[in-house]
């Protein structure tokens, strides 16, 4: 059997430091109307932290430029209202948070 122990250490680098060394990858979900996570969102980010992930990277997110997007409910975590309502899903609990940004590319049509 493979020892897993390992995953459940702290890890330490000079940028980042982890409760352990799990890490949920970004799963873009699109339940954002309008680009604002409500609170289902930090809800479901909550939970990932309270099973004790040690970094959260968040679903796909887009930059605030004209046509960056072609959904309008992926969430738009680098406004003020989103940003802060995803982060209270894990604030006081000891997961990461991280924040994956990237254009969208237009559908044609």
């Amino acid at each position: 059997m493979t020892n897993v122990e390992p995953l459940f250490q702290p890890f330490h680098s000079a940028k980042l430091d982890l409760a352990n060394r799990i890490v949920m990858a970004p799963m873009t979900r699109s339940f954002s109307p309008g680009g604002v996570p409500g609170a289902n969102v930090a809800d479901y980010y909550a939970r990932r932290a309270d099973a004790q992930v040690g970094l959260i990277v968040t679903e796909g997110t887009v930059v605030n430029r004209p046509g960056a997007a072609n959904d309008p409910a992926v969430p738009r975590f680098h406004g003020a209202r989103g940003g802060s309502r995803a982060c209270q899903g894990r604030q006081d609990r000891a997961a990461t948070l991280a924040c994956r940004f990237g254009d969208q590319p237009r559908q044609p049509g």
